[in-house]
């Protein structure tokens, strides 16, 4: 029983790391293809929201 409940515990940690690392790399992937992208000029992320220009008023 402990045997089965280490082998779990072993695989559960193995699986975090290799998914940590697997999103990591998608993740740097995808960035570096959004930056090309704005570099151009041709595309703006929908990550950076919208622009609001605020003007101050005296009360």
């Amino acid at each position: 029983m402990i045997l089965l409940l280490r082998v779990l515990l072993i695989g559960l940690i193995f699986y975090l790391i290799v998914r940590s690392f697997s999103q990591y790399a998608g993740s740097r992937d995808k960035s570096a293809g959004s930056h090309e992208q704005a570099k151009n000029g041709r595309h703006i992320s929908k990550k950076t929201g919208e622009y609001i220009d605020y003007e101050e008023t005296d009360n």
